[in-house]
């Protein structure tokens, strides 16, 4: 009997691995890091940048990963590369899903193939529309992406308006008519997973498709009256009107103020929904009392806050010409900026005077200051600019949340950071140095538990708070 002897070259390099064993070995090495870090192995190399998201996908961390509003009117931000990740692991999920008790995903699948038979469209085209149409409300449960479930009569129940609402998408009229003939009311906002079919018809642009959907809409339809909403001096429906001005098309907002069939809603988020001043101008003329929307303690700060996070400087700027404030109780519009890296916004902020050591009311401290949000985020273009604007380098205001930049920039495995706030100030020797070792022990952190070690004198390891400052950081 002859035996064989495998041979194996005496080192091998893991990009000589076969595609299958390296794959893997990056689901297991996105396991053990947590999606922060498992996404900054991008950073390694291009073929890590590549690679590391379908292992990220695979492991389905993402399930379970605290994304605050991460789909919340995507449609307005001015950058997108949050929503476009998220909206690529919901076709992957919505894809590979074979259990309908988990999430949305098989349902979503199941419509994308009505759609395909009714269009004659690839399916994957289908379940690409599809998903963007999904992404605010499927992931609207913080950390439980798979939790956007509902029980199955129920879901049996809204299947047709969801169905209604991909048929308002992708325009098939044919289907559309028929669903209609079912009695399903196309301004419905149903327990599904998409918006209801007239906000999608008017912020796709289909005017044809809308005007079927007015013709169909009940003559009368009771709202309870609720004291804090304002009353409109026009009659429209409601969902139109927020698909139109999220369009920013003044032609389909026209359409959707003045239909076959009228309703009567006592709402002014529409004002909310648009990033056109143009179009909030027009809006707002329709509010039975307008002049309550400059009043900087009800709309316009939460708008200028919104605006500013999500980078809409046209809007920022319109918002504040009418008055609004750059500052509620919880927030300021430089960390809402600074949160989301809106570098454009946080310009003209500061023109503005915008104060960068705001730390709120005198009663109620924030929770961070705008200088640690821009650390957290890793932008050191930002955090230079707030520097150069007199922001606190490390003299912060007692807080059991505060840390200064200089902590960010190790959670965050920033060394060009660490170097340039070392040089201009930065100093560990004092709690936030033995809180900063703490955290980079308790997250393992190797690089920057070295990095620590070599500074002159090294700082302590202090425990007391490691695990609520490390849950900051993974």
């Amino acid at each position: 009997m002859s035996s064989t002897c495998l041979t194996y070259p005496a080192k091998m390099e893991l990009f000589d691995l076969p595609s299958e064993l390296f794959h893997e070995i990056l689901v297991y090495a996105v396991l053990v890091r947590s999606v922060r870090r498992a996404l900054r192995l991008r950073l390694v190399c291009k073929k890590f940048y590549y690679e590391i998201k379908p292992a990220l996908f695979k492991s389905r961390l993402l399930d379970n990963f605290r994304a605050v509003n991460v789909g919340e009117f995507w449609y307005l931000k001015n950058q997108h590369g949050a929503e476009e990740f998220w909206h690529s692991y919901l076709v992957y999920r919505v894809q590979n899903e074979t259990d309908p008790g988990i999430g949305r995903f098989t349902e979503i699948r199941c419509m994308a193939q009505d759609i395909c038979r009714e269009a004659e469209m690839d399916m994957l085209v289908a379940i690409d529309g599809l998903c963007w149409l999904a992404l605010e409300k499927i992931t609207q449960w913080c950390g439980h992406i798979s939790r956007e479930n509902v029980p199955g009569s129920c879901r049996e129940r809204c299947r047709p308006m969801s169905l209604l609402s991909a048929a308002a998408y992708f325009n098939p009229k044919s289907l559309a008519e028929a669903l209609l003939l079912d009695q399903h009311c196309p301004d419905d906002d149903n327990n599904g997973p998409f918006p209801s079919p007239m906000q999608v018809a008017a912020c796709r642009g289909h005017f044809e498709m809308l005007e079927l959907f007015q013709r169909h809409m009940p003559e009368t339809k009771v709202y309870p009256t609720l004291d804090n909403r304002w009353t409109w001096s026009g009659k429209a429906g409601f969902s139109p009107i927020i698909g139109a001005a999220i369009r920013a098309d003044m032609a389909m907002l026209r359409l959707a103020f003045y239909p076959p069939s009228r309703d009567s809603p006592e709402s002014s988020d529409f004002c909310r929904a648009t990033v056109c001043p143009e179009v909030y101008k027009y809006i707002e003329g329709f509010l039975a009392q307008p002049s309550q929307l400059h009043s900087p303690s009800v709309i316009q700060s939460p708008s200028v806050i919104r605006h500013s996070e999500w980078g809409n400087v046209a809007m920022v700027g319109f918002l504040l010409d009418c008055g609004g404030n750059m500052i509620d109780n919880i927030e300021t519009a430089l960390i809402a900026a600074a949160r989301r890296c809106q570098e454009e916004v946080i310009d003209l902020l500061l023109e503005r005077g915008a104060d960068p050591n705001y730390d709120g009311p005198q009663d109620m401290l924030l929770e961070h200051l705008t200088i640690e949000m821009a650390a957290s985020t890793g932008s050191l273009k930002i955090v230079q600019k707030l520097l150069a604007h007199g922001a606190y380098i490390h003299e912060f205001p007692e807080s059991y949340f505060r840390c200064p930049p200089l902590f960010w920039a190790f959670a965050t495995e920033h060394t060009a950071m660490i170097d340039f706030l070392l040089a201009n100030g930065a100093t560990l020797q004092d709690r936030y140095g033995n809180a900063t070792l703490a955290m980079a022990e308790c997250c393992d952190l190797d690089t920057m538990v070295k990095i620590l070690h070599k500074l002159e004198p090294p700082p302590h390891n202090d425990s007391t708070y490691a695990l609520s400052y490390c849950s900051q950081v993974l």
